[in-house]
């Protein structure tokens, strides 16, 4: 490794190591906190930047895009039983998922095993169009209990990481959870950590390694609310969330298929940079091929 590079990769690893000295200190102040949210302005006095992300719009999210439409067209229909287990390959369930007859099986994925209940009511009152199998979805007491899975790195080659949260209480558009928030601090700190321990390994064969490690996270809050939540650190923490999208509707194909999209997102964005951002100009052009997935253990 010549002398510049080694500058260069010393540098990058004392900035890493603050980041991460300072993600921990706002996961400490936020754990530290008696609310169960936390609104912009208390995010803000915490130093957390927010924006609003808007995912109908693929402009709208600095490293992460959705899937084309395109893809979502459903070839031929499958039969109703037929369960997640029975496709091998992404490719194969994004298909699966574009079918809107199927949407029992889309919103059994994406909530936890503690609410799959309620996905069996909602097909009731999709064909049924009773309202009293509903009534009490949104009346559940304040709960903090919360569990994470599905987290997976988008690409082997970038940092982006998606993960799905799931979380035991009703959410607003105003606020996000102090679940959600811990668990943007605790990811960005381990995939930091990571990039610091692979910096320490470089030697004689310089790569360039990632700075930025961004998290994309399907937020699921009790019972049938979702929304898409992009978090990041570049020397402060950047936090872009989505309104709540309700899945308790009898007409829920749109929103059903914007998840999917994003569920299987594209990647993008300068990861090197240490400076700020510039600002988004143009939405990112569409990928012929899916990333291929590769899955990681995470713990708090």
């Amino acid at each position: 490794m010549s002398k510049n590079r080694k500058i260069k990769n010393r540098s990058a690893l004392a900035t890493l190591k603050n980041w991460f000295t300072d993600l921990r200190a706002i996961r400490k102040r936020i754990k530290a906190r008696p609310e169960a949210a936390l609104t912009a302005k208390g995010m803000q006095s915490e130093g957390i930047e927010v924006w609003s992300l808007k995912p109908e719009s693929d402009a709208s999210s600095w490293f992460f895009a959705p899937q084309p439409k395109r893809r979502l067209i459903s070839l031929c229909r499958t039969a109703s039983h037929t369960d997640w287990g029975d496709f091998p390959t992404w490719t194969d369930r994004r298909i699966y998922s574009g079918d809107y007859a199927l949407g029992k099986v889309f919103a059994s994925w994406i909530l936890p095993n503690h609410v799959r209940r309620s996905i069996d009511e909602l097909l009731l009152f999709n064909t049924s169009g009773s309202v009293d199998v509903t009534k009490n979805w949104r009346l559940k007491p304040y709960s903090p209990n919360w569990t994470i899975y599905d987290a997976s790195m988008v690409c082997k080659s970038k940092p982006h990481m998606t993960l799905s949260l799931v979380t035991d209480c009703k959410g607003n558009d105003e606020t996000l959870t102090t679940s959600e928030l811990a668990v943007i601090t605790c990811f960005l700190q381990s995939s930091i950590s990571m990039q610091i321990n692979r910096k320490n390994r470089q030697s004689r064969r310089y790569k360039p390694s990632h700075m930025i490690c961004p998290i994309l996270i399907v937020s699921v809050l009790n019972c049938l609310q979702a929304r898409l939540i992009e978090a990041y650190f570049d020397g402060g923490l950047k936090i872009h969330y989505s309104k709540l999208y309700d899945f308790n509707d009898t007409h829920h194909k749109d929103q059903m298929d914007l998840f999917v999209r994003w569920m299987i997102p594209r990647t993008r964005g300068n990861t090197a940079w240490i400076s700020p951002l510039p600002a988004l100009t143009e939405s990112c052009e569409e990928a012929d091929e899916l990333c291929s997935y590769g899955t990681g253990t995470w713990l708090f």
